[in-house]
């Protein structure tokens, strides 16, 4: 796993909308009742320095008292990370949102049924945390989340 995702792993148990340990086993199905579907490839609200940057759905499903959730990668961010060589990571491969977190953010449907970014070992990671009552989503606007993300990695 790439450094820069090991520390998104650990913000998000800080920012994210959590569930309760004692709740009942959560399931995870996918659905298609949703205007996200994975392959589609999004212009968003971005913040001033990511004009290009765009985001990928990669699975939408429901997930037990989460509601639906619109797992997303982004391209061409910058976000300033010691971690990575250069000082910014450029992509995140995997970030759970809620539905209407996504809605708020996107502004054009730019292309479908593209191949998908690497995120399963993201979403494995987020799964795990879910399932052991310490993940959720994010509810906030994309760039809010990114912003957020990167105060976090800075501190």
């Amino acid at each position: 796993m790439r450094i820069f995702e090991t520390i998104l792993v650990g913000i998000g148990k800080v920012l994210l909308a959590t569930c309760s340990p004692n709740e009942e086993k959560m399931t995870f199905t996918d659905t298609q009742d949703s205007e996200f579907k994975a392959g589609q490839v999004w212009n968003y609200r971005t913040r001033p320095t990511e004009a290009n940057s765009t985001l990928t759905i990669c699975k939408v499903e429901i997930a037990g008292k989460l509601g639906k959730v619109i797992h997303i990668s982004l391209a061409d961010v910058k976000v300033k990370s010691d971690k990575n060589i250069d000082g910014f990571a450029t992509n995140i491969s995997h970030l759970p949102f809620s539905e209407s977190a996504v809605k708020q953010s996107v502004t054009k449907l730019v292309k479908e049924g593209v191949a998908l970014p690497d995120y399963q070992e993201g979403y494995d990671l987020w799964r795990n945390s879910v399932e052991s009552g310490e993940g959720g989503v994010w509810t906030i606007p994309v760039a809010e989340a990114v912003a957020a993300m990167e105060s976090l990695l800075n501190k």
